[in-house]
């Protein structure tokens, strides 16, 4: 019997803007979680029970092994006989499989071919532990979990770490967006979100536990550090970050104002170590400007639950002051609670209007139709910015005025993330164990799972997942940028077994049109020298505004 239950609903994609006031490991520690919660996991008979569980429990040891080795990976016999001059070293065999310590990829050629590099190497692994599954081979899960249990419980705070073994476990059995985290640890980071914080004004994405600087904020302390985009980081402090939870990297960045944080980056073929004072960067969740005869409106996220309310009176404003078009910049807004992208919606479409269907997991499901509930603010013609970290609740508006015909997309391709996740929050007591359904959570109080539970999508049916938005305007964010400069990690590169999509990418939906424009905005662009803010994107925009208007 569960004890208590909580739930949550939102659209997200990653932790970006929170800080935290003790780390992600005190809060486990708080909780029941115990090493003994990985027996349910790592066991042959649990492991074999099906090839997703077999896959599930490969990753959980390979969680488990990275807490004691961090870059060693385990690999089949076959794919170590084929690849033994690439190797480091091997750090422990079994019969079957080894634990190695590949060679070092070289991160100074770029993110695109770090990329390929890396996802050919899993690829190959992934396929050679396939082939010795249905050749009916046996791996004992049971010995390499009693070899590296003892390993982990011997550090002060071991919760931290089989927690993440057991997330390696549930990214795999269920799907990427399937986690524990500690109750308090999400209630705290509620209670915590603000638009202004001590911190360095750094905006980023991860790669193999790398952070790729993708944009340094205009006079922040990372900017007068000589932090600057496509920087890569390796250490914050003495920390690796390869060993650090998503929901944690933000928090440790974050601090006191005025302490300082060193940051080791590798720039081209060199590394760096910079010092950086932790300041207050003002960073607020709206963003209103004026470009000449056009309005300007950036939303960070979708977690402000002011963020509509704040938008429609910026919308008011701007049409007393006679703009002729409006430009709306979703680019890097990572989603954030449905019902804000619901009420954005509303503010351009008006009241009534289905504004996006969902589904759940279960194939026999319907669709759900969900309506605007508040009435429209404007009928100015409008453009939206998104690019490759624009996700989810972000992803759902933009296809919603894509399907209306109600402003024109711009911008790169978005992450292709089209999924909702609710919270269950489980109190339980030793008498309740085990709980059916729920083995990894025997034992443990005050835990929060978020899971998967169903598909978002538009008005028209087309959903996200995978395929991404596709802009009616393929922009880049500067002109002639390379095809290194244009490379995002979306859902699809970042997760092999992310949720499959429902269709094919869909191209725009007034292609005639979008022609026309093109024949107007291509010399126009050609001869504007005076970019606004230095923001091609942004200046695309409003010239397309204007090119609209003059057809």
């Amino acid at each position: 019997m569960i004890k208590g239950l909580i739930i949550y609903l939102m659209l997200t994609v990653s932790v970006s803007t929170f800080a935290q006031a003790k780390d992600l490991k005190d809060y486990w520690e708080e909780t029941k979680l115990s090493a003994t919660a990985l027996k349910h996991l790592i066991n042959n008979d649990n492991c074999y029970q099906s090839e997703d569980q077999y896959l599930a429990c490969l990753a959980a040891i390979q969680k488990m092994a990275e807490a004691e080795f961090s870059q060693a990976s385990f690999v089949t016999g076959t794919y170590l006989s084929r690849h033994w001059l690439d190797l480091v070293s091997v750090v422990k065999m079994w019969p079957g499989i080894s634990l190695i310590q590949p060679a070092e990829i070289d991160r100074t050629k770029g993110k695109i071919k770090t990329w390929r590099e890396l996802k050919a190497q899993k690829t190959e692994i992934n396929k050679s532990f396939l082939e010795y599954y249905k050749s009916n081979r046996k791996i004992n899960f049971q010995t390499i979990h009693d070899y590296f249990l003892p390993l982990i419980t011997k550090h002060e705070m071991h919760k931290y770490k089989v927690a993440a073994i057991i997330n390696a476990y549930n990214g795999v059995i269920f799907d990427p967006h399937t986690y524990i985290i500690p109750l308090k640890f999400y209630e705290d980071r509620q209670k915590a979100k603000e638009t202004k914080f001590s911190g360095v004004g750094i905006m980023y994405e991860t790669l193999e536990g790398k952070l790729y600087i993708k944009r340094v904020l205009p006079n922040s302390p990372a900017a007068k550090a000589g932090i600057k985009p496509k920087d890569i980081v390796t250490q914050l402090n003495e920390l690796s970050t390869g060993e650090l939870f998503q929901t944690e990297i933000s928090g440790k960045i974050r601090g006191p104002e005025g302490t300082e944080i060193e940051l080791t980056i590798e720039r081209q073929e060199t590394q760096l170590k910079l010092k950086v004072t932790r300041g207050a960067v003002a960073y607020p969740n709206v963003t209103v400007k004026k470009y000449s005869d056009y309005g300007y409106i950036a939303l960070e996220n979708f977690a402000d639950d002011s963020g509509c309310s704040t938008m429609a009176e910026a919308i008011k404003t701007f049409e007393t002051q006679k703009v002729k078009g409006l430009v709306f910049d979703l680019r890097g807004n990572g989603g954030g609670m449905i019902s804000q992208a619901n009420c954005i919606i509303g503010l351009f479409i008006g009241k009534g209007k289905v504004a996006y269907k969902e589904r759940y997991l279960d194939e026999n499901s319907d669709f759900k139709e969900y309506k605007t509930e508040n009435e429209k603010v404007t009928d100015l013609p409008l453009t939206v910015l998104i690019d490759g970290n624009s996700a989810s609740a972000s992803e759902l508006v933009a296809i919603a005025l894509q399907d209306y015909k109600r402003g024109w997309v711009l911008g790169e391709r978005s992450f292709g993330k089209g999924t909702t996740q609710s919270g269950l929050g489980f109190m339980l007591a030793e008498e309740d164990m085990p709980v059916t359904g729920f083995p990894l959570l025997a034992s443990v109080s005050g835990i929060l799972m978020f899971t998967t539970q169903s598909k978002f999508y538009s008005p028209n049916g087309y959903t996200n997942q995978l395929a991404t938005v596709v802009p009616d305007f393929e922009v880049p964010t500067f002109e002639n940028a390379t095809e290194e400069d244009r490379f995002y990690l979306r859902e699809a590169d970042l997760y092999a077994n992310a949720l499959k999509t429902d269709n094919e990418p869909r191209s725009t939906l007034r292609p005639e049109e979008v022609s026309k424009l093109k024949l107007c905005l291509e010399p126009n662009m050609k001869n504007n020298k005076n970019l606004f803010d230095e923001d091609y994107q942004i200046t695309y925009a409003v010239e397309l505004l204007k090119c609209d208007e003059a057809i």
